[in-house]
């Protein structure tokens, strides 16, 4: 596989002299570059013109990796997703552990930090490279990348690091990630680009909700300026594209996509049993929008019958990082905040006939909440929204003991051991 080599820079892990930057090729997709990425490149090479094409990319080639294992280890933290095995880290995580270092927890940070600083340098170089910065899809793209590696990062992590430095909350982070995506939407109307457009306002739109929840989980009362937000960003991107979507892209061979290895060919990791033919509380036939293989599989060592999902069905299975039926979920959702029921439910039924689902009717809010949930749950099933739900509806996955129910859904892993120890700006750091 090809690659490229940044030397003298340490993502705040100081015992790593090199920074091995993965270019997966990638595949052409939406509007973006399609590029035969170079071998080994150090600090001067990135200053050379005709690499701008590579440089585009680079912060989508760096996020997908970390993107698709948040995605599978969120979802297992979550229920969307069990372990059918005895391997000790997954069934920490099976059983919602989270006050603890675990091994894909601890290397998920690093691979998000790593992430968050291709983006950030990606950015700084396109724009004394290129001609017009403001207009740029490269920029874009990176802004954007930024933005999702960071709200990825907060989702799952007790403090966020960036580049070395000290600790920020994660609410911090999210703020920071909405700003990315701002930028990016700002940068992507100036090229043109409608579907990163609407794709970066609907990644604003989802940071603005975070926060209302970060707040309300952590002080009891959330700012209604922030949901209100959230919608505002939701319907400017749906006016810019009313079926956007931007996904994060694998190229063969593909041997980072978690989702595929993991969840469809792989040995472990599962959908929960619970999730097949789910009935929509609308029709009580079983929702199209959960793909899977009918047939069941043998039963793993607990006897839990075992299904595979058929979302992501192949190497190239592209993963979501945007698209229009979030944003018309937060629409809803703010829309039943600000007690207009019968728009929330306006907006439920848009997001159900996209799927040939007959129309959800009620004027009663409890009800229609319980259907928003639901709505969320299932369209966005495996696209690592459903752990975030946990936390913001203070949910408790099916499959946790009773010690991690106790501990309740607000505590996240723990920042890296690796750097705990390296990076002097953290208490204990070496």
């Amino acid at each position: 596989m090809r690659f490229f080599k940044k030397t003298n820079r340490s993502l705040g892990l100081k015992a790593l002299p090199v920074l091995v930057l993965m270019l997966f090729p990638l595949a052409a997709c939406d509007s973006f570059f399609e590029v035969d990425n170079p071998g080994s490149l150090i600090d001067t090479d990135l200053e050379t013109p005709f690499l701008e094409s590579t440089l585009a990319t680079s912060a989508e080639g760096e996020l997908v990796g970390p993107f698709s294992s948040a995605l599978v280890n969120g979802e297992m933290l979550g229920d969307h997703v069990w372990h059918p095995s005895v391997q000790d880290f997954a069934l920490l995580i099976d059983a919602g552990y989270r006050d603890r270092d675990i091994s894909v927890a601890e290397s998920l940070f690093n691979g998000l930090a790593s992430a968050i600083w291709v983006a950030d340098n990606m950015v700084e170089r396109l724009q004394v490279m290129v001609a017009n910065p403001g207009s740029n899809i490269g920029v874009a793209n990176s802004y954007f990348m930024g933005g999702l590696a960071r709200i990825t990062k907060a989702a799952y992590y007790e403090a966020v690091v960036y580049d070395g430095g000290g600790t920020i909350t994660p609410a911090q982070a999210i703020s920071d990630a909405r700003e990315k995506f701002l930028r990016a939407a700002e940068v992507a109307g100036g090229a043109g680009n409608a579907n990163l457009r609407a794709a970066a306002l609907g990644g604003a739109a989802r940071a603005s909700r975070s926060l209302y929840y970060e707040a309300l989980v952590e002080s009891g009362s959330g700012n209604a300026a922030e949901m209100q937000q959230a919608e505002s960003y939701a319907r400017q991107a749906l006016d810019v594209s009313a079926d956007f979507r931007v996904n994060l892209r694998y190229g063969q061979p593909g041997t980072t996509n978690g989702h595929y290895n993991g969840l469809t060919i792989g040995p472990y990791h599962r959908m929960h049993e619970s999730y097949a033919f789910r009935p929509d509380p609308v029709t009580g036939e079983a929702d199209p929008r959960i793909v899977f293989n009918p047939e069941p599989e043998v039963p793993g060592p607990r006897g839990e019958p075992r299904f595979r999902q058929m979302k992501y069905p192949s190497l190239t299975s592209p993963l979501p990082a945007s698209r229009a039926a979030e944003a018309e979920l937060i629409v809803a959702e703010g829309r039943l905040m600000a007690g207009d029921l019968a728009g929330a439910v306006e907006w439920i039924n848009r997001l159900r006939a996209h799927s040939g689902l007959a129309p959800f009717s009620s004027s009663n809010a409890a009800e229609i909440r319980a259907q928003l949930l639901y709505e969320r749950d299932t369209e966005l099933w495996l696209e690592g929204r459903r752990w975030e739900d946990h936390r913001y509806y203070d949910i408790i996955p099916l499959a946790w003991n009773q010690r991690n129910t106790d501990i309740g859904t607000r505590v996240r892993w723990p920042i890296s051991v690796q750097e705990r120890f390296n990076n002097p700006n953290i208490g204990g750091g070496g």
